[in-house]
């Protein structure tokens, strides 16, 4: 019997995500560029595409529960670690995810003024605890030995269209939200920024304040991939080199002094992806 774990031979992988993160990233200054640059014209929009983003996650999560915790369930059954896949771990990224729902919804409701006061905090909270409900309900796997009724066809159709949810929640939370608000801190006059303008310890300064918040963006709308390939180390060498790129890609323009072109960036891409 083949004992290689199916998740690694689903569509729903780690690496389909990765990869989505990794062209919609190139292909981002298209899509937001205008968006990110001019939040006065674009600010209405800004905020309900990132609310938007933040809801998706539910549809996405309840689309892809029954196939991902089919396949938890199957973990379970082949791997001593498998507690990691619905043990403290899963908890402590749902908290993250909640802070970081929060975080972007509540950006987001900045710039809709149909909400202000005590019915923004309440709409803003809502939102976030039921996002993190319906991934946590997805993320954590049954106490059973099988699913009941089995996995059918649909199913694995379903998790499909989830799957793209989740990863262009993602796309549009890292594009919208993430990267320009790590940029605007960067083009302070901080004590960081300087240093990062001028030596190589300005990477490593900023990899190391970075990492966590990284974390919690990058890895949390991601979690429901995570929950599956978390003992993987391919799946690690995939974050390492997503972090990497995605640090050059937002801080490059801040150590440079300049704008970097798409050519350059897609050499440097290149580079990386292939150590």
């Amino acid at each position: 019997m083949n004992s290689t774990p199916r998740r690694f031979k689903q569509f729903q992988s780690g690496a389909v995500y990765d990869l989505a993160i990794l062209v919609f990233g190139f292909l981002a200054p298209w899509f937001f560029q205008d968006i990110t640059d001019h939040p006065g014209r674009w600010g209405l929009t800004a905020g309900i595409l990132q609310i938007t983003a933040v809801l998706m996650q539910i549809p996405g999560a309840w689309l892809k529960r029954r196939a991902l915790q089919s396949r938890l369930i199957e973990v379970a059954k082949q791997e001593q670690s498998a507690a990691l896949r619905s043990g403290n771990l899963v908890y402590l990224l749902l908290l993250l995810h909640w802070c970081t729902t929060l975080a972007v919804t509540a950006t987001g409701m900045t710039f809709v003024p149909a909400l202000d006061g005590v019915s923004a905090i309440i709409t803003v909270v809502s939102i976030a605890s039921l996002t993190t409900f319906f991934v946590g309900l997805a993320a954590t796997a049954p106490d059973t030995d099988r699913l009941d009724p089995p996995l059918q066809t649909r199913d694995r159709h379903r998790e499909w269209i989830g799957s793209a949810l989740l990863i262009l929640s993602a796309i549009m939370i890292f594009n919208l939200w993430w990267q320009p608000f790590v940029q605007e801190i960067a083009s302070g006059e901080g004590h960081i920024q300087r240093e990062a303008t001028s030596s190589i310890a300005g990477l490593v300064i900023y990899t190391f304040v970075l990492f966590v918040p990284f974390v919690m963006f990058y890895i949390v709308p991601r979690l429901l991939f995570f929950v599956e390939d978390a003992g993987d180390r391919l799946a690690w060498l995939r974050f390492g080199v997503l972090y990497l790129l995605s640090v050059w890609q937002m801080f490059a323009p801040v150590w440079l002094q300049k704008q970097i072109t798409l050519a350059e960036q897609l050499v440097v891409w290149v580079l990386v992806a292939s150590v």
